[in-house]
């Protein structure tokens, strides 16, 4: 059985900010993120166990190919589903990082 995933609330706002960003230093940038970011998620979809924990061990950071970005989240084995609770930049502070379902 595939896993499916959902998003914690705050992350389009974490998605938003990051595109602005990149979009405001070259046009396309932002898309550019945004593929990253997707191809990324699909990655964990595709084998979540893969992934490692870096802080807590609750949770799991994917980083992103090309942007400084983590995508954390959480397994849950038994009804195969993952929590995507951040997309974190990783050079900045970690106060966002690990957010709750």
């Amino acid at each position: 059985m595939k896993y499916t995933y959902w998003l914690h609330q705050k992350v389009q706002i974490d998605f938003d900010e990051a595109y602005e960003w990149y979009e405001d230093r070259k046009t396309g940038l932002g898309n550019e993120f945004l593929n990253a970011v997707e191809t990324k998620i699909a990655e964990i979809i595709a084998n979540p166990a893969y992934f490692g924990s870096k802080g807590n061990p609750k949770y799991r950071e994917a980083l992103t190919d090309r942007f400084p970005f983590i995508v954390v989240y959480i397994i849950y084995p038994k009804t195969k589903e993952i929590f995507i609770c951040a997309v974190h930049n990783a050079k900045k502070s970690t106060k966002r990082k690990y957010r709750n379902p």
